[in-house]
């Protein structure tokens, strides 16, 4: 019976605990709905409806949130196009400047290319003609030159067959050199004779003019007598003047002849020297053959690293501006990977927010379909997060919008740029057109000759032709290396973007272990406080059974008690045998009563044992749990730490090898450097070249106009001597 007391008396104590938690979830359920905004109503209003009402609002809610993602992805699209078009005509204005460059590069070298083409034309034409008039000499002056020519081809077929010493041919040149200066000597009287001739050609002019009216008019014989005699006298002084003048020639040709004759002396002297010495040259060359080899060879090697040295100074000059250019087009395309990158980068950021959201949002509907009370508590954090998420997307719409508005000015920079850059080409295309003008015009008024530039000319263009052989050659090694750089630059940027890419998914990854950890130690944590309060209500519920079992055995003692002073009470006094025989059953009752009480002790004092030891198991149990979760703790930390040292050698190094590469192309551009220094001294030596050239240029103008002077002056001696013929006639007249 008192089991059955007890046990019922534990489902009521049970129920009523159950129904005042029941109670309390309701009131907490009830205050949420009241203190919500969105759902104020009254008491009277059924849970089924308003959990309809709750659902209506949270579809709602998300059909709003789907219609503002499409909008916001409708915005992105139409961003992404405006976008690209921007790029397509930032790639565009590239191209045309590029082909701007280009033409522009063209026209320089055939506007450089053009004077030396003119140069070389004119000096072939003068070279023809000077070859035409000393042809032309040559056949007048057959005479007077062919001993010179003679000695000359003598002397150099000496020269050729035997090495003649350095003394004996500076001799030699020098007595040439005084036959030179003779040669112009006379040149100088033939002009001034030509000059003589001139002058007598205007005086004979009136002459002729009076012979001819003579013959007009045969009756004025006595007027013609006088003129006779006049003409006479003035015949008698031309013909005085011509014979001091061919007295002057005579003097010239005794000259000539005088020097020829000293040269063959000279020659004879020369050939008598040549054959002592050949003997003694033929030994010495005997012996000198293996030095000059050795020689030789010495001198190909140095030639070889003189046209080396210049081959990596001219790669130098081009590989900076190379590298110039390679640079600007490197801080471009960086500037247009920066751009895409964190383009990209805010795409991917805002896909994987809409993602997130949209998981966000489906999780949200899963938990409000099946725990309405959560959903409610979590709304306003939610709202928050979402205000934030649009506030996010707004921002980073009005920052594209500025992106969009900085790329429009970029771009109108770039036309602006091209605009300037095609009326410089035009100025400086005006200004070389106005420089040629003027050094036309100085060719033109240039007159001073100089016959040694015309060997120096020869070589300097061999020179030219050869630097520019080289200069082409090394043009297309760089270009190679150009290529090589770009493609070794273009890895290099992709081994960047991979080792970028990793690094972001390494920390991706570290960051989504870290997540699930965090949410694996959250739920530990709730399912510790859930354990902590499921042992707190163990622990109310074994303290009130405690407290009951106590009062219930107070209450059992009392009646002992009460039993206790009965039965003394009845042993003191003398009753009837029905109070004995009813003593007798009370006693029986009694000893019944106290074997009850005694089991019910002994088994409240195993239950006050067992509630002991329940709280001593579940704090073991607990902290047992606690040492589990701290040591998994521990093992999954130090597993991520682990990791990410991996992960951070592995960025080391990567970074070291970037480092080394980088190093590398700092020692080519370095190098480059260096070249480009060294073409730049080649360019200001080629400067030097085409003002020799110039001059060279002028001299041969001036040389051509002497030969055509000379020309002239033959002719007038041819004239002169035709009058000469003719003036005994007149004297006969």
């Amino acid at each position: 019976m008192m089991n059955e007391i007890e046990e019922k008396h534990k489902k009521e104590t049970a129920d009523e605990s159950e129904e005042e938690i029941e109670k309390e979830l309701e009131g907490e359920t009830l205050q949420e709905f009241d203190n919500h905004s969105d759902f104020e109503e009254s008491p009277r209003i059924s849970p089924d409806s308003i959990i309809q009402e709750m659902m209506k609002y949270f579809d709602e809610f998300i059909e709003s949130e789907r219609l503002r993602k499409i909008d916001l992805q409708k915005d992105l699209l139409k961003e992404g196009g405006a976008r690209t078009a921007l790029e397509v005509n930032v790639n565009s204005v590239k191209r045309d400047r590029s082909q701007l460059e280009e033409n522009l590069k063209k026209e320089r070298k055939e506007k450089e290319a053009l004077p030396i083409t003119l140069s070389l034309n004119q000096e072939q034409a003068q070279t023809s003609g000077q070859e035409a008039t000393i042809e032309h000499m040559k056949a007048e002056r057959a005479d007077s030159r062919s001993g010179e020519d003679q000695q000359h081809h003598d002397a150099q077929q000496l020269a050729s067959e035997n090495k003649t010493p350095r003394s004996r041919l500076e001799d030699a040149l020098h007595e040439k050199a005084l036959a030179r200066k003779q040669h112009q000597e006379d040149r100088e009287a033939c002009s001034r004779l030509e000059e003589q001739v001139k002058k007598e050609e205007v005086w004979f002019l009136p002459v002729n003019n009076q012979l001819e009216k003579l013959k007009k008019a045969p009756a004025d014989r006595e007027a013609l007598m006088c003129d006779k005699e006049t003409l006479s006298l003035q015949n008698n002084d031309i013909t005085g003047k011509l014979e001091a003048m061919e007295a002057k020639c005579k003097e010239t040709v005794s000259q000539k002849d005088n020097i020829i004759f000293k040269n063959q002396a000279i020659i004879v002297e020369l050939r008598h020297s040549v054959d002592e010495l050949t003997a003694h040259l033929e030994k010495s060359e005997r012996k000198n053959a293996q030095t000059e080899d050795a020689l030789i060879q010495q001198q190909k090697d140095a030639d070889k690293l003189d046209n080396m040295t210049q081959e990596n100074q001219q790669l130098a000059s081009e590989n900076k501006r190379l590298r110039v250019e390679l640079e600007d087009a490197l801080r471009e395309i960086r500037l247009t990977g920066d751009a895409a990158l964190s383009e990209q980068l805010v795409e991917r950021d805002k896909l994987d927010s809409l993602t997130r959201e949209n998981q966000q949002v489906a999780s949200v509907n899963e938990k409000l379909r099946s725990e309405l009370v959560d959903a409610l508590r979590e709304r306003h954090v939610t709202d928050i997060s979402k205000q934030r998420t649009l506030d996010d997307l707004t921002e980073e719409n009005n920052h594209l919008a500025s992106k969009s508005r900085r790329l429009q000015g970029e771009l109108e920079d770039a036309l602006r740029e091209m605009q300037l850059t095609g009326d410089a080409a035009l100025s400086e295309q005006l200004v070389e057109r106005d420089k040629l003008d003027s050094l036309t015009r100085e060719n033109q008024q240039v007159a001073s000759v100089n016959e040694k530039l015309r060997s120096e000319l020869v070589d300097a263009l061999r020179e030219r032709h050869v630097t520019d052989i080289s200069k082409q050659r090394t043009l297309d090694d760089l270009t190679e290396e150009n290529h090589l750089l770009a493609s070794k630059s273009k890895r290099l940027q992709g081994e960047l973007e991979d080792a970028v890419r990793e690094m972001k998914l390494a920390g991706d990854a570290a960051l989504s272990e870290q997540l699930v950890e965090r949410d694996k130690l959250d739920s530990l944590t709730r399912e510790n406080q859930q354990v902590a309060s499921l042992n707190e209500k163990l622990r109310s519920e074994l303290e009130e059974a405690c407290s009951r079992l106590e009062e219930h055995v107070k209450k059992e003692k009392a009646r002992f008690l009460q039993v206790t002073k009965k039965l003394a009470r009845l042993k003191r006094g003398q009753a009837d045998r029905e109070s004995l025989m009813y003593d007798k059953e009370t006693c029986r009752m009694e000893k019944y009563i106290t074997g009850k009480l005694e089991a019910t002790e002994a088994k409240y004092d195993l239950l006050v044992q067992r509630d002991r030891a329940h709280p001593r198991r579940n704090e073991e149990l607990l902290a047992q749990k606690d040492d589990a979760l701290l040591k998994n703790q521990a093992i999954k930390l130090q597993y991520v730490v682990d990791d990410l040292r991996t992960q951070q050698s592995e960025s080391k190094m990567k970074q070291a090898q970037l480092e080394y590469t980088l190093r590398q192309e700092q020692i080519q551009r370095a190098v480059l450097e260096e070249r480009i220094s060294n073409t730049a001294s080649l360019q200001k030596e080629k400067k030097k070249t085409v003002h020799l050239a110039y001059a060279l240029k002028t001299e041969r103008a001036k040389s051509k106009r002497y030969s055509f002077e000379l020309t002239e002056a033959k002719i007038n001696q041819v004239k002169l001597q035709e009058r000469q013929h003719l003036s005994p006639s007149l004297h006969n007249l």
